[in-house]
């Protein structure tokens, strides 16, 4: 009997011990994921969120911002390089996660793939396809900061798959990832590539060409419902992104440069948001006063039937090159879902010609009922606090912003200014039917 305390205490010590083991291998090293002491909270969420929200933002050093300085003007009338939101990434929600350092080669031992032991190569952390790197639903893909990626010809793809995340971890004061690519013949050429996807997050990468290659675009989006695109920089490329069909789209604090059409394509969109971004020297296939539109024709944003736009605080620099403009949104009442007809428009209250609303057999309502209902069926556009260089006078068109079709919403804040070599062009230009002054708002923007 006088033994019984010595083995309950025995026990006691072994299920403590326990306890602590697997309290230790359960957790995920938030230092090392780019976890700082910055007052960074979780968007949507109470400041005093767990630390189970490993926090994968970038540091000071490491956040993209525009190289120019602008003056006290400037900034009260355009964009401005502070106040852009912080995301926080719960590593949690993701079923798989896999770490990837092409620069560890001193070997480990333990399962590969994880922080201490990373996958060393593409072909060890991904499924190969074809010339694609292939992405799994549910799975969170980290490579190291400060590493050099040479993808080829190669593309990381994702078809059919949700939530996906795509970022860095390691020393926040080391660069972004850097993905060389010299994709002209690859997947369409893309470096990222995500298809029919649900909640993806691509943040934290420097995404470029390849010396002496150019592809056709560094990354793009077919038909993603809820996507963010945060702190990237995109070198390159005939278009840097291109947004195809999707819906439910940020652009957060990216610099897209040095494209030879558009820094930024987008076609039959719903819901997008670009804000907190650089765009500059796009349009790079211009040569001189001779070159035409046809030949060079790349705009620094570029919108083509879509809706509920949000563009705000970007800085956009066309000073360097002739034709288009800073921001263009056309073909509006073509309003057509990019694997669809017209009858999506009208789903979700956009307004499509009133002659094919009839021949889709849509609730009959008089022709002048249909277009007095500007509420339901104008397009929602919101341009704020944007800064706007615009294009050289010396080539055909420019403008700082252009609207073709019909609008319901606002222009408001923005400072638009001549390119610092040739005199400017249109500030704002608007198409035929597209301004109501009941119904689109321009006022307190600033020209120079």
């Amino acid at each position: 009997m006088p033994r019984l305390p010595l083995i309950w205490l025995l026990l006691s010590t072994i299920l403590f011990l326990v306890s602590c083991i697997e309290t230790t291998t359960s957790t995920v090293s938030n230092s090392s994921l780019g976890d700082d002491t910055n007052d960074k909270t979780l968007i949507g969420s109470d400041s005093s969120a767990s630390n189970n929200n490993a926090d994968i933002s970038s540091s000071d050093e490491n956040v993209v911002q525009s190289e120019y300085t602008l003056s006290d003007e400037g900034i009260s009338y355009g964009y401005q390089a502070s106040g852009y939101p912080v995301y926080l990434i719960d590593l949690f929600s993701y079923d798989t996660v896999k770490f990837i350092d092409l620069t560890n080669s001193s070997g480990c031992i333990g399962q590969q793939g994880t922080e201490s032991c990373p996958y060393t190569s593409l072909s060890t952390a991904f499924t190969k396809s074809g010339s694609n790197y292939l992405l799994n639903s549910n799975t969170a893909y980290l490579f190291k900061r400060g590493s050099l990626i040479s993808i080829e010809k190669n593309t990381l793809y994702g078809s059919g798959v949700s939530n996906v995340l795509l970022a860095a971890y390691g020393n926040t004061t080391l660069a972004r990832p850097k993905v060389l690519a010299s994709n002209g013949s690859g997947n369409n050429g893309a470096i990222i590539q995500l298809l029919n996807a649900t909640s993806v997050i691509v943040r934290d990468f420097d995404l470029r060409d390849q010396a002496g290659y150019t592809s056709s675009y560094l990354m793009r989006f077919w038909n993603v419902t809820s996507g963010l695109v945060y702190n990237c920089h995109f070198d390159g490329g005939v278009w840097g992104f291109r947004l195809m069909g999707s819906r439910d789209i940020k652009f957060i604090n990216n610099v897209i440069e040095n494209t030879f059409d558009d820094n930024l394509f987008a076609q039959a969109n719903d819901q997008v948001e670009v804000a907190y971004s650089t765009f500059m020297r796009a349009n790079q296939d211009w040569i001189d006063s001779s070159t035409t539109e046809a030949e060079a024709g790349g705009d620094s944003l570029q919108f083509s039937q879509s809706f509920d736009l949000n563009i705000h605080h970007n800085y956009f620099n066309r000073g360097d090159k002739g034709n288009k403009f800073c921001v263009i949104s056309r073909n509006e009442r073509k309003c057509t879902n990019y694997n669809s007809d017209a009858q999506y428009c009208e789903s979700y209250g956009h307004r499509i010609p009133y002659a094919q609303r009839l021949s889709l057999n849509i609730e009959a309502v008089s022709e002048a009922d249909y277009y007095s209902n500007y509420n339901n069926y104008r397009i929602k556009l919101s341009l704020l606090n944007n800064y706007c260089v615009k294009p050289r006078a010396d080539g055909k068109g420019g403008a700082g912003f252009y609207f073709q079709e019909f609008f319901q919403g606002q222009v408001k804040f923005n400072k638009i200014v001549n390119s610092p070599e040739y005199g400017g062009l249109s500030n704002i230009y608007f198409g035929a039917n597209s301004k109501d002054s009941d119904h689109f708002v321009v006022e307190d923007n600033y020209f120079e």
